[in-house]
């Protein structure tokens, strides 16, 4: 058989037969770990997809080598790198580990042929019989006319505006086309996807003799030693060779096997657990699928039902003759058939779907292509889908999947009729990637075989019209300060300032932050050597007066309404400052205690001055060290020497009167670090800032502080303010409900716990009544990142990091994090520092 494409323009292609076929992209709908309800939604869509098409159609699903350096291009779009050179370095890096990984990607396709109305019912068979004959003398073939393209490009036009608008229809072009054909001669072998609009773009319009002839060669028989030796149940394997390939050609041969679906499981297919071409991505040799398909109309099928009765009952009345007989099958096609009866009868917009389901795998070698077709074969026919591999008719379904060819008599006898709705079970357009199309490399996408990346760029959300929170959950040693810390390396490396609270006592994070940064500003209390004082570190006044009063209302406990706290409110005044010349608590601490004829002032003073004596006092009221610069790249602050009163301490009056000045101190700090990052991540929008806060719980404990993380989660994708927070508890460390429903990255670790897991897998937004919800409670406490068994109590390096991914655009999967690919940030980012009170 020869190539059956004779012209291409855009994404038309003529044929041989005389008919125009139309190729559109299809973009996978997500699918992956989604609840229940939304996978029906998907399936609704499908069935929507089916009905819209009449007559006949190709769907197909290739899979393709994901190249490396398409992600490393996709990591660093947008980002200046003469500006970011550490991201230049982390790209370079990345581009050497992605080289050892095998990532791939499916791209789906629907080909339609086109309708010969009017004219074209005897112009396009005459135009195909013409080229046939000026190809068979040497003549040059005569080219559509551009009426003909305009004609056809109003038919592909029509058939894309009735494909469901989140299918994403797009025209390929004949780049594409030209790939696609060619995929088909080189499966299994490195195949990477062009970029549409770079590899032959200038291609609108072209014959297609650019499209190389194939060498089929069934059973590989060119390459036995004798005809004797040719067994054709053993051979069931293809050879393809480019016809224009000599021996010092580069494209080594592909040897490709086909097989057929013959049967679907007796019981039915039950849905969600039909997903036959979601499940493929899973059984590891790469598959190609194509699907023909024939849709009959409602009124067709009712006429051939209702035929198929009357000729039911002859056959009953025939069996009524014979006593040796039974009619148990009979029993079984007339149940069969009343029930598509009463389906049609109650669907006016049901159709008949007729499909016929192919599937391809290729390799280097006869062997390897023999090996993963048995693989694939025997553990879908252990799930009732039964594949077969025909003997003879491996050329015949080869060329079946691809557009532009009839369907022949192999694909009719492998037809399997059925409705448009229980087509729709199969769900072939779907996807189960994470993340989005750019920005940081975050972590491999494992929901099955086909590894692919995960980019969460919390940066470049807010021009998505979607928060920048993150949010990662699991119990202690489960790898949340490890995505944290990996995040945030590579947001600073992109250009993004850092602001972080480190309850830790060995200073994991100051150790991390100055590993990243050279000259990080540490600020703590066993050494301060910068001042955190409110009327100091923020610019503009009335951000300082604000966050100041708000510090010094929480530290002294006055009341707004009481006597001195009018008094403080007055002298915390914008205006009143700038009069009086206060620009530090220490001379404010001091106009207090002198100055000031306010009522209650010199008591306000004296309370002050009893924090002041104080070494953690010294961070606000030391007015000899320098202020924090608000534009650092990073800010730690270390909080591991301080304590905040528990929520019944702070509920008991008579438990809040006694507590210790640590803990009033402490309580009245964090409130001053939550206001201040507010502020900072939010002054200047055009450069991305986060704030970081690993132990949310120990933020969250005071109702103010959680406000101001809520500010983040509601209002952060304007300014391109990030919050970046860890805990354990999902429903109790985040705030109220609906500020974690508003968190849109939600990255949930291992849980042994039971109701913890089952807290984090709702937290997924998977409810407790979804059939998938027990699974993963399940794997989250057995099977992600588990702990050896063996005296090193550890986690295997090939397992840590494993997590679940909810991304910003709802779609749940399977992931293992990456850390940088930089060593000396791969070091900062997983050590884990010595809990000692060694001073930093």
């Amino acid at each position: 058989m020869r190539h059956p494409v004779t012209d291409m323009s855009e994404n038309l292609t003529w044929t041989r037969s005389g008919t125009v076929w139309a190729t559109f992209r299809i973009q996978g709908l997500a699918y992956g770990r989604r609840p229940q309800k939304d996978k029906v939604a998907v399936k609704n869509l499908h069935r929507a997809l089916i009905r819209a098409f009449k007559g006949e159609a190709l769907l197909s699903g290739m899979s393709v080598s994901l190249d490396p350096a398409e992600v490393v291009n996709a990591q660093i779009a947008g980002v200046n790198l003469e500006m970011c050179p550490m991201w230049a370095e982390e790209a370079l890096e990345n581009l050497t580990r992605l080289d050892e990984l095998p990532l791939g990607q499916r791209v789906f396709y629907v080909s339609v042929p086109l309708a010969n109305p009017g004219r074209s019912a005897w112009t396009g068979p005459g135009r195909a019989a013409l080229s046939r004959v000026q190809d068979a003398v040497g003549l040059p073939r005569t080219r559509p006319s551009d009426l003909d393209i305009e004609m056809r490009r109003q038919q592909s036009q029509r058939i894309k505006e009735a494909i469901p608008a989140m299918f994403d229809p797009q025209e390929i072009s004949v780049a594409e086309q030209v790939w696609m054909f060619s995929r088909h001669q080189s499966r299994g072998l490195l195949s990477f996807m062009p970029e549409r609009e770079v590899e032959l773009a200038e291609l609108v319009t072209t014959s297609g003799v650019c499209l190389p002839e194939p060498i089929l060669d069934e059973g590989c028989v060119s390459e036995l030693d004798s005809r004797r030796a040719y067994n054709p149940l053993k051979r069931r394997v293809m050879k393809v060779t480019n016809v224009n390939a000599t021996d010092l050609d580069d494209s080594p041969p592909s040897y490709q096997a086909m097989l057929v679906m013959s049967s679907t499981p007796v019981a039915g297919v039950v849905f969600p657990g039909s997903e036959l071409l979601d499940r493929i991505d899973g059984l590891g040799p790469e598959v190609d699928w194509a699907i023909r398909v024939k849709i009959n109309s409602r009124d067709a099928v009712m006429k051939a039902n209702r035929k198929a009765v009357r000729e039911l009952n002859d056959q009953y009345q025939q069996r009524d003759n014979e006593a040796t007989l039974g009619s148990h099958d009979l029993d079984a096609a007339a149940d069969l058939l009343r029930e598509y009866e009463q389906i049609f009868a109650s669907d006016r917009l049901e159709v008949e779907v007729a499909h016929t389901i192919i599937l391809a795998v290729g390799a280097d070698s006869f062997e390897a292509a023999d090996t993963q077709a048995a693989q694939v074969q025997r553990l879908l026919n252990a799930d009732d889908f039964e594949f077969q591999r025909p003997i003879g008719d491996q050329e015949s379904l080869w060329w079946a999947m691809h557009p532009g060819v009839a369907a022949g008599p192999i694909v009719q006898a492998y037809a399997h009729p059925t409705t448009s709705d229980k087509f729709a079970m199969l769900v072939p357009f779907t996807t189960t990637r994470l993340g989005g199309s750019k920005g940081p490399v975050a972590a491999l996408n494992t929901t099955n075989q086909r590894l692919s990346i995960v980019h969460i760029d919390p940066a470049g959300y807010p021009e998505l019209d979607k928060s920048g929170a993150v949010v990662a959950v699991g119990e202690l040693g489960s790898g949340k300060s490890f995505f944290l810390k990996t995040m945030s390396a590579h947001l600073v490396s992109c250009g993004a300032n850092l602001f972080v609270i480190d309850k830790d006592a060995g200073g994991e994070w100051a150790r991390f932050a100055q590993a990243l940064v050279p000259d990080a500003v540490i600020v703590s209390s066993e050494d301060p050597q910068w001042s955190m004082d409110p009327l100091r570190i923020l610019p503009d006044v009335h951000d300082a007066a604000s966050v100041a009063h708000a510090f010094f209302t929480t530290l002294l406990n006055v009341s707004p309404r009481e006597t001195d706290g009018v008094t403080l409110g007055q002298v915390l005044d914008a205006e009143y400052l700038e009069q009086h010349e206060l620009d530090s608590s220490e001379a404010l601490m001091r106009y207090l205690e002198t100055e000031c004829d306010l009522e209650g002032a010199k008591d306000l003073g004296a309370q002050m001055r009893n924090y002041a004596r104080t070494a953690l006092g010294r961070l606000v009221f030391d007015a000899s060290l320098p202020p924090v610069p608000h534009d650092a790249d990073a800010v730690v602050w270390r909080t591991h020497t301080m304590d905040q009163p528990t929520a019944e301490e702070i509920k008991h009056a008579h438990l809040f009167r006694t507590l210790s000045l640590t803990k009033v101190f402490g309580r009245a700090y964090y409130r001053l670090l939550t206001s201040t990052a507010r502020r900072w991540c939010f002054a200047d929008l055009s450069r991305a800032s986060a704030f970081v806060t690993d132990e949310a719980y120990d933020i969250n404990m005071n109702p103010d502080n959680a406000l101001d993380l809520e500010h983040f989660v509601r209002q952060g994708r304007r300014p391109k303010a990030i919050l970046l927070t860890g805990s354990h508890d999902p429903e109790r460390d985040f705030g109220n409900e609906t500020t974690r429903k508003l968190i849109p990255t939600r990255i949930v670790m291992r849980h042994t716990d039971e109701d913890l897991a089952r807290a984090s897998v709702r937290f997924l937004g998977v409810p407790e009544d979804d059939p998938m919800f027990e699974q993963l409670v399940e794997i989250l406490r057995t099977d992600t990142s588990p702990v050896d068994g063996d005296s090193s109590g550890g986690v295997h390096p090939d397992r840590r990091g494993e997590c679940f991914i909810r991304d910003a655009f709802g779609t749940i999967g399977d992931a293992r994090i990456l850390g940088p690919a930089q060593p000396h940030l791969a070091a900062a980012v997983t050590s884990t520092p010595p809990k000692s009170k060694t001073v930093i």
